[in-house]
């Protein structure tokens, strides 16, 4: 199982790549989703969020997490697409 954290618009927890930041990354609430994520097994998909919730939720979580349908921005220039410091 997996979730992705945000689609095309911010929610109060988490930023999406393609709206305006609010919160610069995840909230306090969004940190604990992804400890009880991986609490109960199921991966992190980071597609959709903004860069600052890919550097969050790699930073708070244990497990490995994934990026079902992205890209990296290097080689195709779009805001969804992983910058290389995050690779």
């Amino acid at each position: 199982r997996y979730m992705t954290l945000t689609h095309n618009d911010n929610i109060d927890w988490a930023d999406s790549a393609t709206d305006l930041p609010r919160l610069g990354g995840l909230s306090a609430f969004g940190h604990e989703v992804v400890r009880e994520m991986n609490r109960i097994g199921m991966l992190v998909d980071l597609s959709h969020v903004a860069d600052g919730v890919m550097r969050d939720a790699l930073a708070t979580s244990t497990a490995p997490v994934i990026f079902s349908h992205s890209s990296a921005r290097a080689v195709c220039d779009h805001p969804r697409n992983i910058p290389d410091d995050v690779l």
